[in-house]
């Protein structure tokens, strides 16, 4: 078989921003583009989409209190030679965010916003041959976040830089875009859950040690918690969680500068999945984690800068599907020489 896709894409954006006053500006922002799929296929749909995007935003700034709205217009026209297409749109989403610094000093703030998200189905998601389905509905999100950050630089110490996020969300999904396997692992397919509830948490820690003259440790680390369940009227199973997305999720890394070498220890953890709709035995798919280290140098030759990196992954070889059934490479290296001139 041999199928061969082309898309093409033409692209304009221009923006324009008004200072009304010294705590108030305004700003218009318009973005054009037209794409164009085609392929090798017979009888294939050879879509084309206009996508207008047009947005009116504020932002008010009273230093200790910053507040932005905005509001966006989604203008879609689809056309398709064979077959059905989808459905021409015009779409209206606000969104509002806050920041509020609330003690004396910059280093602490509190954010939150609202989004309302509309995401239309890509080409991908619609015609690509045994995976697009043409029925495919937009999906339209509602998001709720209320957060922290604290970010603090300490010049001569030996913690030079720390910084902390962390924020709960809450979303409300309507006719959200998935994918899910066939009866053959090769033939996957995108569907629509009617409604999709997420509540989740994440939190991410960076750190930078200034430990002697010319050595810095870097360590960061980032944890996800996330409930997206499927809540739909018709589910199969109310209240179980949507195929692959993992619960439990997280992240380090770790890294030494010393003069012109980098040192680079990164570890991935995605904790269990289903790979079906139902949360049942016979569609766990197992906890996965790697381990990745890389070395690197930096160097002169005749006025040119040049960087060499070589990479281990997987370094313990561990087995592991990010979708069942596809394994992941085991333990392979990766050698990178890089310059500017």
């Amino acid at each position: 078989m041999d199928n061969r896709y082309t898309e093409t894409e033409w692209y304009i954006s221009a923006a324009n921003l008004y200072k009304i006053s010294k705590i108030w500006e305004l700003s218009l922002a318009t973005d054009y583009s037209l794409q164009r799929l085609n392929a090798n296929l017979y009888d294939f749909a050879y879509p084309s989409r206009n996508t207008g995007l047009v947005v009116l935003a504020s932002a008010i700034n009273l230093n200790s209190l910053i507040i932005q709205g905005n509001i966006l217009a989604t203008l879609i026209a689809e056309q398709v030679k064979n077959g059905d297409q989808s459905a021409n749109r015009q779409e209206y989403t606000p969104s509002l965010m806050a920041s509020w610094q609330p003690l004396q000093t910059k280093d602490f703030r509190i954010r939150s916003f609202y989004k309302s998200i509309f995401r239309m189905p890509t080409f991908n998601d619609l015609y690509y041959t045994f995976i697009g389905n043409t029925k495919l509905k937009p999906e339209y999100t509602n998001q709720y976040d209320l957060g922290f950050t604290y970010g603090h630089t300490s010049n001569g110490k030996r913690l030079a830089y720390l910084s902390i996020q962390a924020d709960a969300y809450y979303n409300l999904v309507k006719d959200k875009i998935v994918a899910i396997p066939g009866n053959n692992l090769g033939r996957w397919t995108m569907v629509n859950l009617d409604r999709v509830q997420i509540k989740g948490f994440e939190t991410n820690v960076q750190t930078v040690w200034d430990l002697a003259a010319q050595l810095k440790l870097k360590a960061s680390a980032n944890y996800t918690f996330e409930k997206a369940v499927d809540i739909s009227a018709t589910a199969f199973r109310y209240g179980d969680q949507i195929p692959y997305i993992p619960v439990h999720s997280g992240s380090a890394r770790f890294g030494i500068d010393y003069k012109k070498l980098v040192f680079n220890y990164s570890y991935i953890y995605t904790g269990e999945r289903y790979s079906q709709k139902a949360n049942i035995a016979a569609n766990y798919v197992k906890p996965w984690y790697t381990h990745d280290v890389s070395i690197g140098a930096n160097f002169a030759y005749q006025q040119t800068r040049f960087f060499f990196n070589a990479e281990i992954n997987n370094v313990f070889n561990q087995y592991y599907d990010v979708v069942l059934n596809y394994p992941m490479p085991g333990r392979n290296y990766r050698f990178t020489l890089s310059t500017n001139f």
